[in-house]
């Protein structure tokens, strides 16, 4: 097969994963904000870690090939070495069960500390507010 019709065939091929019936694009749904984040898996957790340690040895190293090297350590660890990150893996997987069977039966995403830290910048840029507020009447005042 030419390299033109191949090119043709692999574009017609994306064009049909995106594209309806008609040949209108599939509209993805809304994002929700309150659905629980989902689990990480073993090796994500075990490449969190490592990334920093990683970097600082290959300072040169792009972003896809510290991937790489965190990817062949990983391969050459043993299933003795891997076991505390896929135990936490587990207990995360555990987590979002939890959260989603919340979530789902209408209770929504259970409250988190950043929730916390937006209520008190709110309350902060409210106190701000106030204070121009009142130092506006007070120049009117005078």
């Amino acid at each position: 097969m030419p390299k033109e019709v191949k090119a043709k065939a692999a574009t017609k091929a994306r064009k049909s994963k995106t594209e309806g019936a008609k040949g209108e694009k599939k509209k993805r749904a809304p994002k929700d904000k309150n659905a629980p984040k989902r689990a990480m898996p073993a090796y994500l957790i075990y490449s969190n870690e490592v990334r920093e340690q990683v970097k600082k040895e290959n300072p040169k190293a792009s972003f896809g090939e510290l991937g790489k090297l965190i990817g062949e350590q990983w391969k050459s660890m043993s299933e003795k070495q891997k076991k505390p990150y896929e135990e936490k893996s587990k207990k995360d997987k555990e987590r979002y069960a939890k959260e989603m069977s919340t979530y789902e039966s209408g209770g929504g995403a259970p409250s988190k500390k950043p929730a916390a830290k937006a209520s008190k910048k709110k309350e902060e840029e409210e106190e701000e507010e106030d204070e121009e507020e009142e130092e506006e009447e007070e120049e009117e005042d005078e």
